[in-house]
């Protein structure tokens, strides 16, 4: 096995199983083209600089397969991807191989001010012009004095609570007379209370 051989070994055992599958077809890609780069990475011997000019042109002969539909976008974006870790692992051994560039597959992010953001800004502001009418003019709103209500707690809640501890009294607060609604009432209670006796 070659060094070239080693390296696109190395790379393709470190990638992910989807990009793996592309090695192969890259590397035919590669046979075909006249490019300094292209003949470095398959380990043919050429006097050719590895510059950036050199990586561009790879590039664009990737993206150039893309638009001819012969790979998917996806795949231009991963033989990008094992180019620059090809050209990596090649840098290693004392190759002077200038990078390539990784392709942006990244969604945009979607703009807040698109023109349905912006309607739906619209018909909110107009929700809160008309419930703010609503609640001024309305006259129910209007008669009850503020914290008309909120004096005493309800009756309900004040029948809900509890003596922090039950077994002083035996009693609750709404039961403090006969023996028997306890029963009824607190039945806990009441039965602490009948153990203690």
């Amino acid at each position: 096995m070659t060094t070239a051989q080693q390296k696109w070994q190395q790379v393709y055992k470190r990638s992910p199983q989807a990009r793996q599958k592309l090695a192969k077809d890259l590397s035919q890609f590669l046979q075909t083209l006249d490019n300094p780069h292209a003949f470095a990475l398959l380990g043919m011997i050429h006097k050719l600089s590895c510059d950036q000019a050199s990586a561009q042109a790879l590039e664009a002969w990737v993206v150039s397969e893309f638009r001819k539909g012969n790979i998917t976008k996806l795949d231009a974006a991963e033989w990008l991807r094992l180019l620059l870790d090809l050209i990596y692992e090649f840098n290693k051994e004392d190759c002077d191989l200038f990078p390539t560039r990784l392709a942006d597959t990244m969604r945009p992010i979607r703009s807040p001010f698109s023109p349905d953001a912006m309607q739906s800004r619209q018909r909110v502001e107009q929700w809160r012009d008309v419930l703010h009418q609503w609640i001024t003019t309305s006259s129910s709103c209007t008669s009850v004095t503020p914290h008309a209500n909120f004096d005493k707690p309800p009756h309900a809640m004040r029948g809900l609570i509890l003596r922090s501890d039950p077994r002083q009294s035996g009693k609750c607060k709404r039961h403090t007379k006969s023996g028997t609604q306890l029963a009824r009432c607190c039945p806990v209670t009441h039965k602490q209370q009948r153990r203690q006796v």
